[in-house]
């Protein structure tokens, strides 16, 4: 009997939705027949991809067919499990677990400790098997904010340090207004959405 305490698994990030991209196309096309004549007709074509992947394709009559029935159809590809049997999970893991990155996953880690929001074990836990995540040199940086996904709970296996060339980095903005009274309120709302303009 195989000792499961011993088998590696690549979690997930818990921000992955599976499907970081979604492309609807209007594709043209030129009917001809010596029936019904001859005449330019359009379908919709919904791409969904996975880091780079592609994963499912369906093309649709209309726009608002496609559209409305995009939820539905999602759920359906899901059910397949990532696209159905074609999809390389092994090649998957290989890649970097920032949701939206297709990069491959050039620094491995270990989870020290898992999250989870069920009770009775709400809270940190020491994680059963060994999860692992892999991130590429930009987005092996983690921060501080997250329990599960953060520096401290990662031990680095393998791969180059985790200090990239370059960094996604958006700072947190403050803004300081002054009210005096209820009145000034609306005043001071309208300050905050004039510093929050892209310049």
């Amino acid at each position: 009997m195989n000792d499961l305490s011993k088998s590696i698994f690549y979690k997930r990030h818990e921000d992955d939705e599976v499907y970081d991209r979604i492309t609807i196309e209007i594709v043209p096309r030129y009917k001809t027949s010596g029936l019904s004549g001859n005449e330019w007709r359009i379908s919709v074509l919904v791409k969904l991809y996975r880091k780079g992947s592609l994963i499912a394709e369906r093309s649709w009559n209309k726009l608002q067919w496609a559209l409305a029935c995009l939820p539905a159809w999602i759920a359906e590809v899901g059910d397949q499990g990532f696209g159905g049997k074609e999809f390389n999970h092994k090649a998957d893991e290989q890649k970097c677990a920032q949701p939206g990155c297709s990069e491959p996953g050039s620094i491995e880690y270990r989870l020290k400790g898992q999250y989870c929001q069920v009770a009775p074990h709400d809270g940190p836990h020491q994680p059963k098997f060994d999860l692992r995540r892999r991130f590429c040199q930009r987005h092996a940086i983690r921060g501080d904010a997250g329990f599960e996904d953060s520096d401290q709970n990662y031990e680095q296996l393998s791969g180059p340090s985790p200090r990239p060339e370059v960094f996604d980095e958006s700072p947190s903005s403050r803004v300081s207004v002054n009210i005096q009274s209820l009145d000034d309120v609306p005043n001071a709302v309208q300050q905050v959405r004039e510093t929050r303009k892209p310049r």
